[in-house]
């Protein structure tokens, strides 16, 4: 593959969504898989914004945001699930926000606010998660 050659980036990020998705159909699928399947899909949209495709980039980024939101609900005192989920919504609502759709932006915003205030009193030595 060469530098910058996003057709290919874009099949291989598009092989590992699919590959992804089938390990999570499994009975055994756990927690991690439904992760490790938010990451395929949030790589898939990194490079479709690369490429200059905001809907599609959207729409990978919003599944991926769907996936967080869940592992986030089903464990509220894991951090991590919680900090990638406020990661997530900071990037669809700055895609959102570029793409002239201020009323989604707010709304990712809003819904990151009290996640980002949570996360700032549960790790009050970590620098990052003291900015708003």
């Amino acid at each position: 593959m060469k530098l910058n050659d996003l057709a290919t980036a874009s099949k291989l990020a598009q092989e590992g969504v699919t590959l992804a998705r089938a390990i999570t159909e499994s009975p055994k699928a756990s927690r991690d898989d439904l992760y490790g399947l938010s990451v395929a899909l949030d790589r898939l949209g990194e490079i479709r914004v690369q490429q200059g495709d905001t809907t599609a980039a959207l729409a990978s980024l919003r599944e991926s945001l769907v996936i967080r939101r869940r592992l986030a609900a089903e464990e509220p005192r894991n951090a991590s699930w919680q900090a990638t989920m406020s990661v997530s919504l900071s990037i669809v609502a700055q895609l959102g926000a570029a793409s002239r759709d201020v009323s989604a932006a707010r709304a990712h915003y809003g819904e990151n606010l009290p996640s980002l205030e949570v996360l700032a009193v549960a790790s009050p030595n970590i620098p990052n998660a003291q900015r708003r």
